[in-house]
């Protein structure tokens, strides 16, 4: 990947142990990145809606989400993602 100018972050995101700090380590990762980032997961609830969040959509967070094509269905993903708001 190095050869290429990529660099690989492991941050791993369950939906049954969300926690600030996954968001603030994401944030870390986009601020340091020299450019574009590449952030995936199963359905892209968590990594669209916690990109957001990691780049200070805050609160608009959900509805930029479904905007984008990643409606946030999960519950839990939802009621951590409103809790941020805070």
């Amino acid at each position: 990947m190095e050869k290429l100018g990529l660099s690989y972050h492991h941050l791993p995101v369950s939906l049954d142990k969300l926690n600030p700090a996954q968001v603030e380590e994401l944030r870390e990762i986009l601020q340091k990145s020299q450019g574009r980032v590449f952030v995936h997961c199963g359905t892209g609830q968590r990594a669209c809606s916690l990109s957001l969040a990691a780049s200070g959509v805050g609160a608009d967070s959900i509805q930029r989400a479904r905007e984008l094509g990643f409606p946030v269905e999960d519950a839990k993903l939802r009621s951590f993602l409103e809790s941020l708001r805070t």
